[in-house]
């Protein structure tokens, strides 16, 4: 009896809980994931933040081919600054919108855009940092030459956050940019 429940356990494991192999593995995709150093300026408070990349990319495409959208997650940690005037104005959580995020494709197309990146409501911490994290879409994307093109990271992003405190909605927008762009990968076009 107690083998056959290790055995019913272990098979609702492997069907609710391991991962399944994704799209992205069945093609060949890899993931691309990186961060860039950002300086952040906004209305209430300015300073240094981290954000975070990762999607997946393919390692090659046929040139003039769609290659279709994929998830995306974009996370940004809070600037310091930003973080105690929210812990100091009472704001326990936040939620908004990071903006203008792309993975760029050197020489052939300006940008691959990650679109409707969604933060959820998410609780500030009482101490230590902040991390939100955003899930939307890498953009579908076609390029129209052969070759072999470096991929980077985006070099700036508009963070939108929002809140309500004592009854009113206050809101944040951030402006980031990165310096120097991060290398992210290569694409070759076949």
């Amino acid at each position: 009896m107690r083998i056959a429940v290790l055995s019913i356990v272990s098979l609702l494991w492997l069907v609710l809980v391991a991962p399944a192999p994704t799209q992205a593995a069945a093609s060949g995709d890899r993931r691309v994931v990186g961060s860039e150093s950002m300086s952040c300026r906004g209305q209430f408070a300015s300073g240094d933040a981290t954000i975070g990349f990762r999607s997946s990319m393919p390692r090659e495409v046929a040139v003039g081919k769609t290659t279709p959208a994929a998830d995306a997650t974009v996370t940004f940690a809070v600037p310091q600054a930003l973080l105690a005037r929210m812990r100091e104005s009472g704001v326990t959580s936040v939620r908004g919108v990071i903006a203008g995020t792309a993975i760029h494709l050197t020489a052939k197309i300006d940008r691959i855009p990650f679109r409707k990146v969604r933060i959820p409501a998410t609780r500030v911490p009482d101490s230590g940092p902040m991390v939100l994290v955003g899930t939307g879409r890498r953009s579908a994307f076609k390029v129209a030459e052969k070759g072999n093109f470096a991929l980077t990271l985006t070099e700036s992003a508009i963070v939108r956050l929002q809140t309500t405190l004592q009854g009113r909605t206050i809101r944040e927008s951030l402006s980031c940019d990165a310096q120097p762009i991060k290398r992210a990968g290569s694409l070759r076009v076949r």
